[in-house]
């Protein structure tokens, strides 16, 4: 792992792919608050490159890029893809109602 700052790490880009891939108007203002504030934490730690594919996983999902593909990415920054086995994005589990459509083509459970 990078540092011992890293399971922080994981926790902030784990949360916000979370809560950001979901973030609807009804919701309330504080969780818009949580999300830009886990936004500006990340931009300030994590790689540009980093940042941006996970700013991009949700804005704009995709089959090249999406939370699974970020987490991913995340993995390999963290210097845990390689050491602690390799991971695809298909093998990730998403937790959602209509997981499998919304994920275009990526694995998703309900």
């Amino acid at each position: 792992m990078k540092n011992s700052n890293s399971k922080d790490i994981i926790e902030k880009i784990a949360e916000y792919l979370s809560l950001a891939s979901t973030l609807e108007l009804s919701i309330g203002k504080d969780l818009y608050r949580r999300a830009n504030q886990l936004s500006l934490e990340l931009a300030m730690f994590v790689s540009a490159d980093l940042y941006r594919h996970i700013v991009r996983a949700v804005d704009s999902p995709s089959n090249e890029c999406n939370p699974f593909t970020a987490a991913i990415a995340a993995r390999t920054w963290l210097g845990v893809q390689g050491e602690n086995g390799i991971l695809t994005p298909n093998e990730l589990a998403g937790h959602f109602p209509g997981a499998k459509d919304k994920m275009k083509g990526k694995r998703g459970r309900h």
